[in-house]
């Protein structure tokens, strides 16, 4: 009696923990490759063509971020205190939309195999060095080259300073 007792317990515990994890990723931050406008906020994707309709309905510029959310310090950190951050959110959302190009590396964070692919590919065009994170501003013109801005664990308003430098002095 005692050990169907155990057994009941374990498999209630474990179908419990599945939904919970579940649950969880549906409503991850993540950015979803169909992301909206939204013009009260910092809008975020993962598709480049997306992107790229959402900066021109809006006049923005697209800031790509090459990123490994689950195994890069800096990477992390860059998320966190910058793109998360709400004055930056808050200023950037009249500026850049955000192209958020992710390449983690645990296995229960692993993206669709047509992410994979898009990401593979963009990193091939833009991130040949494998550097992360790696931040460009992409101009509005598809055949001019990006401007690349370093993060060395700046502040976000260090980092709006950044980018409107950059607005200003890429071609676009």
């Amino acid at each position: 009696m005692r050990s169907l007792f155990f057994t009941l317990s374990l498999l209630i515990f474990g179908l419990a923990c599945s939904a919970s994890q579940v649950a969880s990723k549906s409503t991850s931050d993540t950015p979803v490759a169909e992301a909206t406008v939204a013009l009260d906020s910092l809008a975020w994707t993962t598709d480049l063509k997306t992107a790229n309709k959402m900066a021109k309905a809006n006049d923005l510029k697209v800031l790509m971020v090459f990123s490994g959310s689950d195994w890069c310090r800096p990477c992390q950190q860059f998320k966190l205190e910058v793109l998360k951050n709400e004055t930056f959110e808050d200023v950037a959302k009249d500026q850049v939309v955000i192209l958020y190009v992710d390449f983690p590396a645990k296995k229960r964070n692993k993206l669709s195999e047509k992410e994979t692919a898009a990401n593979a590919a963009l990193a091939e065009q833009y991130n040949k060095t494998g550097a992360f994170p790696k931040v460009l501003l992409m101009p509005s013109d598809d055949e001019a080259n990006p401007c690349e801005l370093k993060y060395k664990g700046q502040s976000a308003d260090e980092w709006l300073t950044l980018i409107r430098e950059a607005i200003e002095s890429c071609a676009s």
